[in-house]
């Protein structure tokens, strides 16, 4: 750490309630003078604010001075002072205090010096040695020690203030969500090829920089490994958990994009994709690409680090390992089984620390998906997510899941103006994320702004072809379809729309009312009667409760399903 700030002058020793902040040894210290135990990053986080105590510090200076050299996601800091505050028992934020929009303030007094300890005896002299003179001891000899007690805290500050020193003394573990993006190889000596594979490279780590929660090592820094070296090899000198690799070749009118992501633990392979591109429009291809493919890491991370915790002996298991096999059950897919499951860690991870980040992400997904999907009360699904707002808010009003969850209570209060405003302001700061774009496209619809909303679901398709949630991106497509009479392609959606996830109980039902508008009668009844066979209870005015919106454009479509459904046979 590089904080220039801090001078040897001012007090060193800081009281932040039953802990006290050595600056000078840079250790927090319990009341009893023993160390507390501290993440590294948190320790250099609290340093800095202590060093500029009562003062507001930007979160650009945190992370440039905690994180020199890397480029990270906001998570990373937001996860620091989580820590911070869950070891000073900081729940009210007295002690280490947010403000709005520009940083956090360490609301610190100086402490009171050590006891001093019993007065060290007078140094023995040894036989033949010729004692030093009175006046020597008291003149020259004195200028001499305090010189040379100069010249050591020189050097220890030398030391302490250089770049990286603690570093050397305390290596950083890999977090759980930490990559880097070697440079994508062109294969063949196309200079089209080269210029493609550097500027996705250039896209694909700002994009990864931008999600929550997680750390990539900057472009600059990636780029010098450019040689043969193992993933293992890399990942240990970066001192981060996935390594990920990739190629570039042009074949004909394609460009054919590999990529994978290997465990720098272990060395396996963790995940891999291919996508073809056409040749022509690569430049403007290439934003919607890297969005994609970041979208795409940021959930196979997620997987592989839950995977990972599973193996870990319960002993070992931290709030943030509990909450990602709560995040490896939801990435499965949208189901009743998986959200229970998912639901059940986020909570035990909650149990662990009450401040756990990704753990209140989880539970607001985790409710909001249910409401939405009606898989649980509206009641109780709004009761979680405003307690979740307000915690998310406590512990940063910045972050996606903040945003999420704000999305998430207005969509399930019927506010569509609040929902489109939230949205489209999570959309701008979240741009790689495909759930702004899909919120959009629920508000949208809902307004009656049809062909918009067909807009915003080809983004969120664009950014999240494979996610957890694609089925629900093609269901506000195809609902926007039907409404503009554009049946063919409504069914389309809807068939997409199932087979990405066959238990969304909706894309079955809008593809029934599709198929009537389109004369396909007899087809559409015995889909009907299947689906009546699997879900006796179902009656055709069930499905208002996914059309909710108020518009009169938007209720005449609702109308027209619900009269198609019954024509196909519904009750």
């Amino acid at each position: 750490m590089n904080d220039r700030s801090w001078s040897p002058q001012a007090s060193s020793r800081l009281a932040l309630g039953s802990h006290v902040l050595d600056l000078a040894a840079g250790e927090l210290l319990q009341a009893d003078g023993e160390r507390t135990p501290l993440r590294r990053q948190a320790l250099e986080v609290l340093l800095v604010l202590g060093r500029r105590h009562r003062q507001v510090v930007t979160r650009d200076e945190l992370d440039r001075l905690v994180w020199p050299g890397l480029v990270v996601g906001e998570g990373s800091l937001i996860q620091a002072i989580a820590d911070i505050r869950r070891v000073l028992q900081d729940h009210d934020h007295r002690l280490v205090r947010t403000v709005a929009r520009r940083g956090y303030l360490l609301a610190a007094q100086p402490a009171p010096a050590p006891p001093a300890g019993p007065e060290a005896p007078a140094p023995a002299v040894t036989a033949g040695a010729t004692p030093l003179a009175p006046a020597v001891r008291t003149g020259f000899g004195r200028r001499m020690a305090v010189l040379a007690g100069t010249a050591a805290l020189l050097a220890t500050a030398a030391l302490y203030l250089a770049p990286g020193w603690q570093r050397a003394t305390a290596p950083r573990a890999p977090g759980p969500f930490s990559m880097v993006v070697l440079p994508l190889a062109s294969e063949g000596a196309a200079e089209e090829g080269r210029w493609f594979a550097d500027m996705l490279h250039a896209d694909l780590v700002s994009q990864l920089g931008q999600l929550s929660g997680t750390m990539v090592i900057s472009r600059e820094t990636a780029s010098r490994f450019t040689g043969p070296a193992q993933a293992r090899t890399i990942a240990r000198e970066l001192k981060v958990r996935y390594v990920v690799t990739g190629s570039v070749r042009r074949q004909g009118p394609q460009v054919h994009l590999r990529l994978a992501m290997t465990d720098g633990d272990t060395g396996a392979q963790a995940w891999a994709q291919q996508l073809v591109v056409p040749r022509a429009g690569l430049q403007e291809a290439l934003e919607g690409i890297s969005q994609q493919l970041a979208r795409t890491l940021q959930v196979q991370m997620y997987r592989a680090s839950g995977a990972k915790a599973q193996t870990l002996p319960p002993e070992r298991l931290q709030a943030d390992d509990i909450a990602m096999q709560g995040w490896g059950f939801y990435f499965r897919g949208a189901s009743p089984d998986n959200y229970k499951l998912a639901l059940e860690r986020f909570e035990a991870a909650l149990a662990k620390d009450p401040d756990s980040l990704r753990a209140w992400g989880g539970v607001e997904a985790v409710m909001g998906m249910s409401g939405l999907l009606n898989w649980v009360p509206r009641e109780r699904a709004l009761a979680r997510l405003h307690e979740a707002v307000l915690r998310l808010q406590a512990l940063d009003e910045d972050d996606f899941y903040t945003h999420l969850a704000k999305m998430f209570v207005a969509s399930l209060q019927d506010d569509w103006d609040a929902l489109l405003h939230t949205a489209t302001a999570a959309a701008k700061r979240f741009p790689s994320h495909p759930a702004p774009h899909a919120h959009q496209a629920g508000a949208l619809a809902a307004l009656g702004m049809f062909q918009e909303c067909i807009d915003a679901s080809g983004r969120a398709l664009q950014r999240g072809p494979r996610d957890y949630a694609v089925g629900a991106f093609y269901m506000y497509m195809g609902t926007c379809h039907f409404m503009l009479g554009q049946y063919r392609q409504a069914a389309a959606a809807a068939r997409a729309g199932h087979q990405a996830n066959p238990l969304l109980p909706s894309p079955p039902v809008l593809l029934i009312a599709s198929m009537v508008q389109l004369g396909e009668l007899d087809e559409a009844r015995t889909r009907a009667a299947d689906y009546l066979q699997r879900n006796p209870r179902y009656r055709a005015s069930d499905f208002a409760r996914f059309l909710r919106g108020r518009h009169p454009s938007y209720l005449t479509g609702r109308d027209r399903a619900i009269e198609s459904l019954r024509a196909a046979g519904m009750p």
